[in-house]
């Protein structure tokens, strides 16, 4: 009952008085959801990033694909001015329905930029070690078996909850960029699809008054003007934590992983 009076009050300052979530991020990740949302950061807004905040994650998908509540995406949103990132970036429709003042920012990305950037950061972000290291195998069964290993973990990793089957690694375009050996033509297809319809769709159902179709490159400027904030005087940031692990991976040869599991495949105790 508390949750309910919770909900009706949220939802009076909302629609009548115009509070709530004023900015929404609709680029999906590898787009520059960490710049912007550092961006935003800068210019007052309080940013929730799915990507450092992962208990917002099942909130979102279970409103996107299930029986979630618009209450629990309100009461999600709560105290927070602006949201990016998987997959708060698809409660487009919802933000733009539920809070009359809200704007969004779509990041002008090429598909193919896209594309190439989120298969990097698979193959450099996770078991990076362990790519290396089949890559360095001479023995074909050795080399099948930890393919299999680490195809399998990430089945299992993300048939473990619904947030991760669907919501995660951009699995609801049908994308697996979790394979090894990556996607098949139709999935290869529908991913790229699917990015495309959600640009299209984005520019679709938002009003252009709205809407920033923003490049990067451009700095400061437009973001501001869009948002009616001043100008910083600061470089615009441009932040990648994956650029940073490379570099790390550079100077360790082993290449880290960031997903340490304590988990080894059978055969490697017999080698």
């Amino acid at each position: 009952m508390a949750g309910s009076r919770l909900s009706k009050f949220l939802l009076y300052n909302i629609m009548v008085r115009g509070f709530g979530l004023e900015v929404l991020d609709v680029g999906p990740p590898r787009t520059g959801t960490q710049s912007i949302a550092d961006a935003l950061t800068k210019l007052g807004l309080n940013v929730l990033h799915s990507g450092f905040m992962q208990s917002s994650r099942p909130v979102a998908c279970r409103h996107l694909y299930a029986n979630g509540t618009n209450e629990s995406m309100i009461e999600l949103f709560e105290g927070y001015d602006a949201a990016a990132d998987e997959p708060l970036f698809l409660e487009y429709e919802f933000v733009r329905d539920t809070y009359p003042n809200s704007k969004f920012v779509l990041p002008l990305e090429p598909m193919e930029k896209w594309w190439n950037s989120t298969k990097h950061y698979w193959n450099s972000m996770y078991f990076r070690y362990e790519r290396n290291k089949i890559r360095g195998l001479k023995v074909k069964r050795e080399k099948q078996e930890l393919e299999a290993w680490l195809d399998g973990f990430w089945t299992g990793h993300f048939g473990a909850t619904f947030a991760n089957d669907k919501c995660v690694a951009v699995r609801y375009w049908g994308c697996r960029f979790d394979r090894l050996h990556g996607m098949s033509d139709d999935e290869r297809k529908n991913c790229q699809s699917g990015y495309e319809a959600h640009v299209a769709h984005v520019k679709q159902v938002i009003p252009p008054e709205r809407l920033l179709i923003f490049n990067l490159s451009d700095g400061w400027r437009p973001l501001c003007q869009f948002l009616g904030k001043p100008v910083p005087n600061e470089p615009f940031p441009h932040d990648d934590f994956i650029g940073i692990y490379d570099e790390q991976a550079e100077l360790n040869e082993a290449g880290t992983t960031l997903l340490q599991v304590d988990i080894e495949p059978t055969w490697t105790e017999e080698l």
